[in-house]
């Protein structure tokens, strides 16, 4: 509303300018209308621009990265199987009829129907049951690690895009700084041939400059495509602004959990091997067959009937169909309880290097942060007071500004390096949620 009343003002007092002589007032309350309006319209403009968050990115990758859908489906599916009833064969149902020929003196003929049901030997059954609940709880794992591997993405992709634009605003400072030095040498008074050798000089260097900036405009791009895809978004769609964050902080429990996602679920694979391997040996054991039928016959006089039968499996006869499974599932048990330890001591190792090389790049962003920069800031102040008197001067005053640019481009460098290290010892340190201990 203050916007549309100021315009109407700064309107009003463009109409009252007329002629060649403006009155004094009617001046005075334009320049007061134009100023008071930029003063709310630029900054409105500008909270306007679309700041993109690190929890942004992270939320959107979560919720729309398409990889990470695929897993959660995979997990749910599971979830669904492992809830199922045990896979009991379906009853049979039977009809019979027997001794069709017309009815005589010594014909007979017999109607029946009945039903017929397998029943597997119970220890088949619950091995079946755990087994498929033990691969349902795997599945949830693997999902919480999927998912603690797509938020580290995020986060190095999303570093990495911010350490590309720093490198970008740098490197349009170093190119303001040969500018500024060949506006030096036309002040300075050397003679003519040095100045022009140390301008080609400042314009080759301008040159490179501006190819690196060619470079890294090419770069941005790509992380931002990057950046999009992590998100499930289209990689052509545009970032305007990244939010800078503080520096991350180093966990400060350093130790592998013995519940992180990677190891439970490598826990509940070999629980669900070992669980099918011992299903497997059941095998050998009989399963039961119940049957029950009832009959009419017809030889002259009607009568009733009815008959139960009980009978077992002879799985020893077909020995080998029991050894063949029970040899698989002996080798995934195998595979499963290698698989594992490999698993913890990869974790180990990861955590342990990941550990070292955070703690080494901090040790180095903070001596940035404390004493280089600093320093480096410092010899700045007092080169961009130095008189562009002799050549000496000159070189002091474009080394010194130039080296702080490549100072602070390192510093941008170690703390993308020092954040992707922090997200990746996150995902390592990250404690599980899924229930329940692995029991074989």
């Amino acid at each position: 509303m203050e916007r549309v009343i100021l315009l109407d003002d700064l309107v009003s007092a463009l109409s009252q300018i007329q002629g060649p002589f403006v009155s004094p007032v009617v001046m005075h309350k334009f320049v007061a209308a134009l100023a008071l309006y930029c003063l709310i319209s630029v900054p409105a403009a500008l909270a306007g621009e679309p700041l993109l968050t690190l929890s942004q990115v992270i939320d959107s990758a979560i919720q729309k990265n398409p990889e990470l859908g695929a897993t959660r489906s995979s997990a749910e599916a599971a979830q669904a199987q492992s809830s199922a009833a045990p896979s009991i064969p379906p009853p049979e149902l039977f009809v019979g009829a027997m001794g069709m020929q017309p009815l005589s003196s010594s014909g007979q003929m017999e109607n029946s129907i009945g039903v017929r049901q397998m029943i597997p030997f119970p220890t088949k059954l619950t091995a079946e049951s755990k087994e498929k609940s033990l691969e349902a709880r795997a599945a949830g794992s693997r999902l919480e690690a999927r998912i603690l591997e797509i938020t580290a993405e995020a986060k190095e992709v999303y570093f990495e895009l911010y350490g590309i634009r720093k490198k970008i605003e740098l490197l349009e400072e170093k190119k303001k700084i040969f500018e500024d030095h060949s506006k030096r040498l036309r002040a300075s008074a050397l003679s003519d041939r040095i100045v022009q050798a140390h301008r080609l000089w400042a314009q080759t260097e301008t040159a490179l400059i501006e190819n690196d900036l060619i470079a890294a405009h090419e770069s941005e791009r790509v992380g931002q495509g990057k950046l999009n895809i992590v998100m499930g978004l289209s990689p052509d769609q545009s970032i305007a602004k990244l939010e800078d964050p503080a520096p991350s902080s180093l966990p400060k429990d350093q130790t592998l959990s013995p519940s992180h996602p990677e190891l439970q679920s490598a826990e509940y694979a070999k629980a669900a091997a070992d669980k099918a391997l011992s299903g497997s040996r059941s095998l050998w054991l009989p399963d039961l067959s119940l049957q029950y039928r009832s009959a009419k016959r017809f030889d002259g006089l009607m009568s009733n009937y009815s008959e139960v039968m009980v009978g077992v499996t002879l799985p020893f006869l077909f020995f080998w169909e029991a050894k063949g499974k029970v040899s698989a599932a002996h080798a995934r048990a195998q595979t499963a309880a290698f698989q594992l330890e490999k698993v913890r001591l990869d974790l180990q190792q990861d955590v342990f290097e990941s550990r070292v090389r955070a703690e080494s790049l901090r040790a180095q962003l903070t001596n940035y942060d404390t004493k280089i920069i600093p320093q480096a800031e410092k010899r700045g102040k007092i080169a961009h007071g130095l008189v562009p008197s002799d050549p000496e001067s000159l070189r002091e005053h474009r080394e010194a500004m130039e080296s702080l640019v490549q100072l602070r481009l390192a510093q941008v460098a170690i703390r993308v390096d020092y954040e992707k290290s922090v997200a990746k010892l996150q995902r390592l340190l990250a404690k599980g949620t899924v229930p329940e201990k692995a029991q074989p």
